[in-house]
């Protein structure tokens, strides 16, 4: 339901999950849940619901020993951390989540946490440092690189929204012709995919 933009339908179904898990007592299965919910919520623009219970499933998944999703989890939570206003709260935890997803070797959760670190320096560039071309530069790389491992990877969803993200951190730096080029790509992928509620989302996001 998230892919194809359906967020309520799909925020019902984990948290029907949720409860699943908790009456039988599936700690490491509730750790995922909170995480998903979160995910949702920050989807949504839920700032504040997405920060609680991804702040739980991060907490959660440290206690448990959950390595492996433990660092996109955090890559979300650095979403939500900043677009609550904490830009380099939220900076710091992408930095982490991308140490940790480095580690792991595996293209899926090194591209969510590179995503995560490029769109924290957009917004931190687009707010107060729009000369520094430093934070634009490595915004660009950091998303760039998580579009070529999402590609890499044959994450075809993942790959269309930091092509979208990417097209819009060009466009505001004023390649418009590069930035086009990204988003078109993304545009076809979530056609291709009949994922065009989450492409008005990413395109439409209020995120800087």
């Amino acid at each position: 339901y998230q892919d194809q933009g359906r967020y309520r339908e799909a925020l019902e179904l984990q948290t029907t999950g949720l409860r699943v898990r908790e009456e039988i007592g599936d700690r490491p299965g509730i750790a995922m849940s909170y995480g998903n919910i979160g995910f949702v919520h920050l989807d949504l623009g839920e700032t504040a619901s997405a920060r609680e219970f991804l702040s739980k499933s991060v907490q959660m998944q440290q206690a448990l020993g959950m390595k492996t999703l433990l660092s996109a989890t955090t890559a979300w939570l650095a979403l939500a951390t900043a677009e609550s206003g904490e830009l380099q709260g939220g900076l710091a935890l992408a930095r982490g989540a991308l140490t940790m997803a480095t580690g792991l070797g595996q293209k899926w959760f090194e591209g969510i946490a590179c995503r995560s670190v490029g769109i924290i320096l957009r917004m931190i560039w687009a707010e107060g440092s729009p000369g520094d071309e430093a934070i634009y530069t490595e915004s660009a790389e950091s998303l760039r690189r998580s579009f070529s491992l999402f590609t890499e990877g044959h994450f075809e969803h993942e790959a269309a929204r930091s092509a979208c993200e990417l097209g819009r951190l060009l466009k505001m730096g004023g390649e418009i012709e590069s930035g086009e080029r990204y988003i078109q790509q993304g545009v076809e992928i979530f056609q291709k995919l009949g994922a065009m509620g989450d492409l008005d989302r990413v395109l439409h996001s209020t995120r800087q």
